[in-house]
């Protein structure tokens, strides 16, 4: 459950951080291939996430928090881009679907632990 909300949260801090608007499509059908490949790509964003959060909280001033964060987005968005077989409005489409369907959010959790079993 914990690692689901974390791919979740991952995913809605990039869709967020790149785009002012959602693209999900209600009821969207996506391949194993795209949910595999958001798997991949969350899983890098997570880490970003983890690195990059000590470093904004700790910011000295409002100004310096908000140049972290642009440098952070800018590196979330790469980590996406940078994921084979998928773009990055595939994967805002799939994390914002995600959110609000629990079959599509049960299918990336069990891709989760395939990959990170192997």
């Amino acid at each position: 459950m914990r690692v689901r909300k974390t791919l979740f949260a991952a995913a809605h801090a990039v869709a967020t951080a790149a785009a002012g608007s959602a693209w999900a499509q209600a009821q969207a059908e996506f391949t194993d291939e795209q949910l595999e490949s958001f798997v991949v790509a969350a899983v890098a964003v997570q880490e970003l996430i983890r690195e990059w959060n000590p470093r904004i909280e700790g910011a000295e001033n409002a100004e310096q928090a908000a140049e972290l964060r642009e440098q952070a987005n800018t590196e979330l968005v790469e980590a996406v881009n940078g994921t084979d077989g998928i773009t990055l409005e595939q994967y805002q489409e799939i994390g914002e679907a995600a959110q609000s369907d629990p079959d599509l959010a049960s299918r990336i959790q069990e891709i989760h632990q395939e990959q990170a079993g192997n």
